[in-house]
């Protein structure tokens, strides 16, 4: 199969997620993103840390074409998969959470766990790792 010419090809991006964390010293939310698109389908995704020591994940569509890191992460996070809404773990952004809180508490009871966190990457990367259950 040959690539695609690079006419087809569209490189939307996010340079930096969690700028506000980065001058508040909160590098731990620190990351960079770039999504590949081939006829404006999403094909492959990367999110480096630039300041964590296992700093880069990326996907490519299709079955099992991740990284090591990650591949080891979902993996993990399909074995630890809990069935129990009530012991959900909900991950929102620091600074527009908003009634999370109180509509998690609601919606899942008092067992639900809501973490506030900053930067997009940085949520995502850790749904995928299994830390969170949703965004």
């Amino acid at each position: 199969m040959l690539p695609p010419p690079c006419s087809e090809l569209g490189f939307p991006k996010i340079l930096f997620s969690s700028s506000q964390e980065y001058t508040e010293n909160l590098r731990h939310y620190v990351t960079t993103m770039v999504c590949v698109s081939v006829k404006g389908k999403a094909t492959a995704g990367v999110i480096h840390k630039p300041f964590d020591p296992v700093s880069t994940v990326w996907g490519w569509a299709g079955p099992d074409l991740v990284n090591p890191t990650l591949a080891a992460d979902a993996e993990d996070n399909r074995v630890r998969q809990h069935k129990d809404l009530a012991a959900s773990r909900l991950i929102v952004s620091r600074s527009h959470a908003g009634h999370v809180h109180e509509v998690a508490e609601a919606a899942f009871g008092p067992g639900a766990e809501v973490t506030p966190a900053g930067g997009a990457g940085f949520k995502a990367w850790e749904v995928m790792r299994g830390k969170q259950v949703g965004i």
